[in-house]
Order: C-alpha cells, then structure tokens, then sequence
C-alpha cells in the first residue's frame, strides 16, 4: 500500500471532479513512496502550499511517511484507517474478511483504497465494507491489481467485478472505471462495460496493469440483493435470447461440436490462437476502440 505518482495524479483527478475529502477512510494507512521533488513538484501544481512552504518540503519527514497529511491539505477534517496490523498504526483495527462495525456505516465522504483489495481473500465481503462506510453523496476510491500481478495477492481484477457491484441496482454510479499500464505518465483507458459493449472487455498484456475506479453512493440501500452475476451469463441460460457475439460463439462451437469434436477443437485453437496476435483492432488489447477508450488528460 503505497502512494507513487500514479496515486498523486489519480487523487488530484478526484479531487477536480469534486470528490469531497472531509472525512476520509483510507484502507490501510497508505505510504507515501515518492521522491521530495514528486511531492513538491504535486504540491505547486494543485496549489496546495505557498511556495516557501514547498520549497521547506523533506519527503523524509516522518510527517509526510504516510498520505494523511496530504489529505488535509486536499480538505480532509478527519482522516481515519483501517488495517488488520499494528505495523503502520492505522486507527483502526479490523480484519476486513469479516463485516465493519455497524457504527462506522454511513460515516465518510470518501474511501481511498490504494492498493488493499487484491489482498484480502474475502474481497466481496471488503468492496461491500467499503460500500457502506460510505455516506450518500460520498466517493470510493480504488487502485487494484489488472493484468501482471501474479503472484502479487488473492486475486487480478476484471471488469464485471467493478461494473456489477458499483451500480445503480446498488445505489453507486461509477463515474470513471480507466486502465493504465502500471508506470508513471502511460497512457489511461476508459474501461467499457461488458453488459453494454454486448461481449466481454478482456485484455492481454506483456506489463502490469492497473486499475483506477471511482464511484459515487447515491443512497443507502441493502447491497448485492441478488448477487451480482456476470453480464452474459443471463443469456447463457436463455440461449434463445441470446444475441451477444460471445453467445453466437459459443453456439457455433457447440453445432460443430455436434458435427465433429475434432473440428471444434481445430476452431477453438484457432480462435484462441486469434486472440493472442499483436494485430492493430486486437480484441484483447487497448487498441480495440469498442472496449477501450483513451482517455484526454
């Protein structure tokens, strides 16, 4: 859990679109990763602190070890975190595989987790913690793992997760959902919804991948009641309404199934094979415009 510049330009974006830092729950007390003139380099840029005060500026200041003195800066009265270890004496200790007390339901106007989620095996459990700690007109905050961290925790996130949980059925709106190569300065991608693209959004990448996800709660409400499922799996069921190019796939394969096992075989190994060229349109790749959209910054 740390704050690199990637994080820096992530919060700024946030704080723009008008994310209120008032009261702030920050899912593991983040550390602050960049170097003095990173932070002095942030701090001119959104016009935080008086220029004498930047330049006075030691990143190696225990006061700037962790973000929590960012976040004031950026607006924040109080500023809380919650973490399952003493180590960096975050001000509440819980283990988020289990529920958050109900005290703390409907408390904060933002939720910043940079870095937790991917290592915390009852996920579901924690997006939901989140979810609720969150008060109406409050702002979750997400920076996760998408392709290239194996290894790295539990889990690598796609886009169902996020499109299926942070919804209106839910009571959030996502308002941005961007993927970026995990580096300073690359580029960032709107990430499309599958359940509206009518196939699923899937990369393949050589680097890391991250994901950047900000939704706002619009109410209160009882959460993932039914359980999210994945956006083409309705249709799975109901194969006569099935109308997504993913659906008439696997609808072909099945009839050459039925034909032949061996030609099925051959055709699932092309399409696969298909799928992994470096081709410009690659449906697996940040060039694909239907799935991916650059975004302007």
């Amino acid at each position: 859990m740390g704050i690199r510049r990637q994080e820096l330009a992530f919060l700024a974006e946030c704080r723009a679109a008008g994310v209120s830092f008032a009261k702030t729950l920050t899912i593991g007390r983040q550390q602050m990763l960049v170097t003095t003139r990173e932070l002095r380099t942030f701090l001119a840029q959104q016009s935080l602190m008086s220029q004498v005060e930047i330049d006075g500026i030691d990143a190696t200041d225990r006061r700037w070890a962790f973000l929590d003195e960012l976040l004031r800066l950026m607006g924040a009265e109080v500023v809380e975190s919650i973490d399952i270890t003493p180590r960096d004496e975050a001000t509440v200790m819980a283990d988020l595989n289990e529920p958050i007390p109900e005290s703390m339901h409907s408390t904060f106007t933002a939720v910043f987790d940079g870095g937790s989620l991917e290592h915390i095996f009852n996920a579901p459990l924690a997006l939901r913690s989140y979810m609720e700690a969150l008060s109406p007109g409050g702002h979750l905050m997400i920076q996760t793992c998408g392709n290239g961290f194996f290894g790295h925790g539990f889990y690598q996130f796609s886009p169902e997760f996020f499109h299926r949980t942070l919804s209106p059925e839910n009571g959030f709106q996502l308002e941005t959902f961007t993927a970026m190569k995990d580096r300073a300065r690359a580029a960032r991608f709107e990430v499309g919804d599958p359940d509206e693209h009518g196939q699923r959004v899937e990369l393949a990448t050589r680097g890391r991948v991250i994901l950047l996800v900000r939704a706002k709660k619009l109410r209160n409400q009882r959460l993932c009641q039914p359980l999210p499922l994945q956006s083409d799996v309705p249709a799975w069921r109901l194969p006569e309404e099935a109308t997504h190019r993913t659906k008439f796939k696997h609808r072909a394969l099945d009839k050459a199934q039925m034909l032949s096992p061996a030609l099925a075989a051959f055709l699932v190994r092309g399409y696969n094979r298909l799928m992994l060229l470096p081709i410009v349109g690659h449906p697996r790749s940040f060039l694909n415009r239907a799935s991916f959209k650059r975004v302007r910054r």
